[in-house]
C-alpha cells in the first residue's frame, strides 16, 4: 500500500467535502456581498481542513479504545497497524491545536471576540463527539452533532470571519450542504447497524430501524434541493444544480440495492458534487 493512500485512511480524507464544502459556499455567498478576502478565507479553510482532520483522529483514537473498531470495520487506521493509537491521539491534539491557533489569530486580528462562542462551541463537539463523558456519537446524537458542526457553525462562523458581524442568513445558507453532510454518517450508521448493536452503539438506525433510516436519508437529500432553490431564488442559475441530479439517482439505486458500504463513500462524493454545483449557482445569481 502506497504513503499516500495509507495515511488518506488514517485521516479519512474521502470525507474532506464535509468542511471544504461549507466553507466554500461561505467564501461564495461572502464575496457576492462584497466581503470577500482570499487571506481570510485561506485561513478560514485551512483551520476547517485541520479541525476536521484532528477530529477525524480523536474519533478514531476513541472508537478503538471503547472497543467500536475491530478489523471488519471501516475505520481501520489503528485496528490494522496504519497508526498507533499513542500517535493517533498526538496528531488529533496537534492538527486541533493548528486549528485553534488560526482562530484565535483571526479573532484578534478583528477583535471578533463574538466569535468565540461559536468557535468554542464547535470544538466542544468535536472534541466530545466520541470522547467521555459525554460520547454523543454512542448516544444516538451524532447525526445532530454532525448537522450543528458542518452546517450552522461552520457557515455562520466562516461568513462571520469576513463580514467581520454575525449575519443570521447564513444559518439557511448552512442547511442544503449540512444535510448531505448528515447523511454521510446516516449512511455509515445504516451500514454498520448490526455490529454497532452487538457493541452496544446506539444510533438513530437502532432507535428507527434500517427502513425508515433509508427513508430519512432520502428525506433529507430531498429538503436539501427544496432548500437550495428557495436560497437561489428559483433562478436560471438552478440549471447549474441541475447536473447534481445525476449521481443523486446514483444514491437511491445504491440504497435500492442495499448496497451500503459504497453509499458512504459516494455520498461523500456528492456532497462535493453539490457544494461545487451550489457554489456556482450562488455566484451565478
Amino acid at each position: 500500500m502506497s504513503l499516500f493512500k495509507r495515511w488518506a485512511i488514517i485521516l479519512r480524507l474521502y470525507a474532506l467535502p464535509a468542511s471544504v464544502v461549507p466553507i466554500t459556499i461561505s467564501g461564495v455567498y461572502s464575496y457576492k456581498r462584497g466581503w470577500f478576502n482570499w487571506f481570510d478565507f485561506l485561513m478560514i479553510l485551512f483551520a476547517g481542513i485541520f479541525l476536521h482532520l484532528g477530529a477525524n483522529l480523536l474519533n478514531t483514537y476513541y472508537d478503538y479504545i471503547n472497543g467500536v473498531d475491530q478489523k471488519d470495520s471501516d475505520d481501520i487506521a489503528i485496528v490494522k497497524g496504519f497508526i498507533s493509537k499513542e500517535n493517533a491521539f498526538k496528531l488529533s491534539i496537534l492538527l486541533l491545536l493548528i486549528a485553534s491557533v488560526i482562530g484565535l489569530f483571526l479573532v484578534f486580528k478583528y477583535s471578533l471576540y463574538s466569535f468565540l462562542y461559536i468557535a468554542t462551541f464547535g470544538f466542544f463537539l468535536a472534541i466530545f463527539y466520541t470522547a467521555g463523558p459525554f460520547s454523543f456519537k454512542y448516544r444516538a446524537l451524532g447525526e445532530i452533532v454532525i448537522f450543528l458542526c458542518f452546517g450552522p457553525l461552520i457557515v455562520s462562523g466562516s461568513v462571520m470571519i469576513m463580514a467581520k458581524k454575525f449575519i443570521s442568513e447564513s444559518i439557511i445558507l448552512s442547511i442544503p450542504s449540512s444535510f448531505l453532510i448528515v447523511n454521510i454518517l446516516l449512511a455509515n450508521n445504516i451500514r454498520d447497524d448490526k455490529s454497532d448493536t452487538e457493541r452496544g452503539i446506539k444510533t438513530i438506525v437502532d432507535i428507527i430501524g434500517v427502513e425508515k433510516a433509508k427513508k430519512l436519508y432520502i428525506l433529507l437529500l430531498i429538503i436539501s434541493y427544496i432548500v437550495s432553490f428557495f436560497i437561489v431564488d428559483f433562478s436560471l442559475s438552478l440549471i447549474v444544480l441541475f447536473f447534481s441530479s445525476f449521481p443523486a439517482i446514483n444514491l437511491f439505486k445504491l440504497l435500492k440495492k442495499n448496497d451500503y458500504k459504497n453509499l458512504v463513500r459516494k455520498t461523500a462524493e456528492f456532497v462535493g458534487v453539490f457544494g461545487v454545483l451550489f457554489s456556482v449557482s450562488l455566484f451565478l445569481l
